[in-house]
């Protein structure tokens, strides 16, 4: 079937005799086949999801029972019993564009980001979200601050503008109320709780990052229940400087940043919003790559299936290869703060593509592959390099379409990029609710 040009099968693959049906002469007809809800949603729930909101169009009938919290449970629970993988692909940290030109994508800003995912699980793709006029009047100095269950937070890095959260399948945004406390540079996250495919509540966190560190750490943490900012304050024992070019990595609800000297601080925005935990980093790693100088750009922590990883260019910037060496840790007992290291290697005994080959690297880690746990992304000048555990091989890949991954010459779009993986069912916005009066307020 077709709807607005798109096609709609009954099925989730192809070869599997499904006969399309023009949905428009459908709809002309009214829908004179009084079709029975229970059949209706047996059918709708082996559908896309972007097909199926596609068909929310064909009359009032289904589009109720597309929308009602019953047919959301029934679609997400089908959809965790599948054995297909969710599509998946990087957001670029730089998403909001006036006065840049894109040369990384061919995708309108406007299209659906389920129109431009890459379906080629060794390369990932880039897409670039749009920030419409109106909500934001200083939009190039925005960008994404954090990404939680198919949602994004949009807010600027410096100075003190307004944060926005954004559903980049659905192309819906709600505009944060404004906050308090005027941080000169900060860095975000965002946490969600879902329900079988309901939001049911969020928080937003900024954090003050201050560059030569401080013993009190900063927050302020937006409340959706309340619709309202609080500020908390964490002052620790000594001098905390959170490394500035990596964003928070997420894990069971907790923001975690690796600072320059102390490990990882993890803070719990839902359950201790006024207190911070270390996790020690492994002893055997590499401390320059999280000093002043380097900012973390040479290590990466992150959550993958279900654990916090890290992963670090031993000997960064040094010659002939750029680095000395690759290694991987995984945090075993999150609780007792446990690591073991899961892979070494020496620079000279792994393999590189030919365009890699004799060059000084300057790479960047970007991810884990969200799926397969022997392999790593890094972004290299205008291209993407995977890392294969198992192989020690480092391949290039170049854009998707063959094209640069820089935005106007300046900034590689792979920089502070966030890992996005497609929910099962994109999650409905509703804005916040207003905050209270102040004391002693008048209400109208």
């Amino acid at each position: 079937m077709k709807i607005d040009g798109d096609e709609v099968g009954l099925g989730r693959g192809e070869g599997d005799g499904v006969e399309f049906v023009d949905t428009k002469s459908v709809a002309r007809a009214k829908l004179d086949l009084d079709i029975p809800e229970w059949l209706l949603v047996e059918v709708l729930v082996r559908l896309p999801v972007k097909q199926v909101f596609s068909l929310k169009l064909v009359c009032k009938q289904w589009r109720s029972v597309i929308s009602d919290p019953f047919f959301v449970r029934t679609y997400v629970s089908r959809a965790s019993m599948s054995r297909e993988l969710p599509p998946w692909t990087y957001i670029s940290y730089t998403l909001h564009v006036d006065g840049y030109n894109i040369r990384h994508s061919e995708y309108p800003s406007y299209e659906l980001l389920l129109d431009a995912y890459s379906r080629d699980f060794n390369c990932p793709s880039f897409y670039v979200l749009p920030c419409p006029h109106g909500h934001f009047g200083h939009a190039s100095r925005y960008t994404v601050l954090g990404v939680s269950n198919g949602l994004v937070l949009y807010g600027p890095l410096v100075c003190c503008l307004n944060y926005g959260i954004c559903n980049p399948i659905t192309r819906k945004w709600i505009v944060l109320p404004p906050h308090s406390c005027p941080f000169h540079t900060v860095r975000g996250g965002l946490v969600t709780k879902v329900d079988n495919g309901v939001l049911t509540s969020y928080r937003a966190v900024r954090i003050e990052i201050i560059l030569k560190g401080s013993s009190r750490v900063r927050f302020e943490v937006f409340f959706s229940e309340i619709g309202e900012w609080k500020s908390f304050t964490v002052v620790t024992d000594e001098v905390i400087r959170i490394n500035s070019r990596r964003m928070a990595t997420i894990l069971n609800g907790i923001l975690h940043w690796v600072t320059g000297k102390h490990g990882i601080i993890a803070y719990d925005p839902y359950e201790k919003p006024d207190s911070l935990r270390f996790i020690a980093l492994p002893g055997d790693i590499d401390r320059r790559c999280n000093n002043a100088k380097h900012h973390g750009i040479p290590s990466l922590c992150d959550a993958h299936q279900g654990r916090l990883r890290y992963f670090e260019m031993s000997g960064f910037c040094k010659r002939p290869y750029g680095f000395s060496g690759i290694g991987i840790w995984i945090l075993n007992d999150y609780s007792t703060g446990e690591w073991s290291l899961q892979h070494r290697v020496r620079a000279a005994d792994i393999l590189y593509d030919d365009i890699l080959s004799g060059q000084y690297l300057f790479l960047q880690p970007m991810s884990f592959h969200p799926f397969d746990s022997d392999i790593l992304y890094l972004g290299y000048e205008n291209i993407i390099v995977s890392y294969n555990i198992n192989s020690r091989r480092l391949k290039a890949h170049d854009g998707e379409l063959g094209i640069e991954l820089t935005i106007g010459g300046e900034q590689p779009c792979w920089l502070l990029a966030f890992m996005f993986v497609i929910p099962p069912w994109p999650l409905y916005l509703t804005p916040p609710p207003p905050p209270p009066p102040p004391p002693g307020a008048v209400q109208a």
